[in-house]
């Protein structure tokens, strides 16, 4: 209860300081509201980390990309259209579709993804933030 009431308010405040600063939708969507609404998944993924649950992590990775998806692109696509993309929109979906190819290499791998594994999705994230961000 705790953290879905702090990721509704973080959500609001997300979008307040976007519009009172004159930050973009691309950017307040993709690095504030994306990772806040994540939170409760990022939570649920650690302590299954911790109890050695291997499966159920990238099951619980994956399920949240997926509602992430359908609720956040697919649905409101149909209903107002996606019209013609930017080349910022562009280079999101394809360099975060890349990480989601990276991160299915390294969770098949044998033993699965381990720390090396995670700090290069982090990098490969950070990364991502900073072109986003100074684009």
């Amino acid at each position: 209860v705790h953290i879905s009431a702090g990721r509704r308010w973080s959500v609001t405040a997300t979008v307040w300081i976007a519009a009172r600063y004159s930050i973009s939708h691309a950017i307040a969507g993709t690095l504030g509201i994306a990772d806040l609404t994540g939170s409760p998944n990022a939570v649920a993924a650690i302590r299954l980390a911790r109890r050695g649950r291997g499966p159920a992590v990238a099951a619980e990775c994956y399920n949240s990309n997926t509602l992430n998806l359908i609720f956040g692109i697919v649905l409101p696509a149909l209903r107002v259209g996606l019209g013609h993309p930017s080349s910022r929109t562009f280079f999101s979906l394809t360099y975060l579709a890349g990480m989601t190819v990276v991160a299915t290499a390294l969770l098949s791998w044998r033993g699965g993804l381990r720390r090396p594994g995670g700090i290069t999705l982090v990098v490969l994230y950070i990364l991502f933030a900073a072109v986003i961000g100074l684009w």
